[in-house]
């Protein structure tokens, strides 16, 4: 009787030890996704103009681009960097080729977004043809995720 009660005692505690650390371990891996989740990344949007209207915005020479409507102005943005350098460059690119283009912060908490920038938003050593490429895959991944 003696060994039953000794052999049930010690599987309670070592059920209640697993089970604490099961416990445990689920609880911070939660935690660590909702806070990633929620936490708002800022990103660099290259603003290629603002139109007041729908009609413009067809008109533009630009061939792939993200339009957000803002107050009744639709914003075009043909590049999105994580890296204020980086977006830099791409203004920059884009000005010697005859374009104003203005540097916008945004808020983006988009973790698959953010994780793909982070992946491809490396510019050293890339020719401006191979940059304008990049930004074209970011626009299309952009498009893809918030469903543009």
């Amino acid at each position: 009787m003696k060994k039953l009660l000794l052999t049930c005692l010690f599987s309670t505690i070592i059920s209640l030890l697993f089970g604490n650390y099961i416990f445990t371990s689920y609880k911070t891996a939660t935690e660590r996704i909702i806070a990633t989740s929620t936490q708002s990344e800022k990103v660099y949007m290259l603003l290629y103009g603002s139109y007041n209207s729908k009609e413009k915005v067809d008109k533009i020479t630009i061939d792939n681009y993200i339009l957000e409507e803002d107050n009744g102005f639709y914003k075009v943005y043909i590049g999105v960097s994580l890296s204020l350098e980086n977006a830099k460059k791409i203004k920059e690119i884009y000005n010697n080729l005859g374009n104003s283009i203005y540097i916008r912060e945004k808020y983006i908490n988009d973790f698959e977004f953010i994780y793909y920038l982070e992946s491809v938003d490396k510019f050293d050593n890339l020719s401006n043809d191979e940059i304008l490429s990049i930004e074209d895959d970011i626009i299309d991944k952009y498009k893809e995720i918030f469903n543009e």
